[in-house]
């Protein structure tokens, strides 16, 4: 799988932490799922490249693309409202919503109005 390159130069321990601090996940639950120690855990936040594969496994366990998940530090808030809303987007869409459209334009518009304050 080859992997964009990010716009900016990434740290892969910061959007550790970045994306542990959004979502309101703790580390220890990461270090779980990776199978490592808290304390390999803690480590990595300082390290600025992380192997493609671990990566991987932790973009997906945020549940976000590898792309998103390198570029939290550069685009955090966009990337966490895009994250929050998905999941509003299917909430509203699979209950029928008749204001799902509605929603959808107007969050189009604040994530556009975001990523240009970034």
């Amino acid at each position: 799988m080859k992997l964009h390159k990010p716009e900016q130069e990434t740290h892969a321990g910061k959007s550790v932490q970045m994306a542990c601090q959004m979502l309101g996940i703790p580390l220890s639950r990461l270090a779980d799922h990776l199978g490592i120690s808290r304390q390999a855990a803690h480590n990595m936040q300082s390290t600025k490249r992380i192997n493609s594969m671990r990566v991987e496994s932790i973009a997906e366990f945020f549940n976000m693309t590898t792309e998103e998940f390198l570029n939290l530090p550069v685009s955090q808030i966009s990337a966490f409202y895009r994250k929050n809303m998905t999941q509003v987007r299917r909430a509203i869409k699979d209950h029928n919503d008749p204001r799902y459209k509605e929603m959808i334009a107007h969050s189009d518009l604040v994530e556009k109005l975001i990523k240009e304050l970034e």
